[in-house]
């Protein structure tokens, strides 16, 4: 958006949120946020590819116990079953 001023920064989606619903402006938010809060509305901007990896840290110490790995293993098949959402293509 050229010769956009911004007002507020934020490290966090709830935060922008917040501030795109009491009226401060546009925020850049993932597109399943708009099922959570239904009165914000797309804009048709072209953004670049912004695709991020998720990564799982773990002691080495732990990486190998079953409730680390049914964890991770839960992480990843649900990430997977979300990816059309996440990706704003549902």
């Amino acid at each position: 958006m050229p010769e956009a001023r911004v007002v507020f920064r934020a490290d966090s989606f709830v935060s922008l949120a917040g501030a795109v619903a009491a009226g401060m402006g546009v925020a850049l938010l993932p597109t399943w946020l708009a099922h959570v809060q239904r009165d914000m509305e797309p804009l048709d901007v072209p953004l670049l590819d912004l695709g991020v990896n998720v990564w799982v840290l773990v002691h080495r110490d732990m990486k190998r116990a079953a409730t680390v790995r049914a964890c991770a293993d839960f992480l990843a098949q649900s990430l997977a079953a979300d990816r059309m959402v996440l990706a704003g293509s549902d």
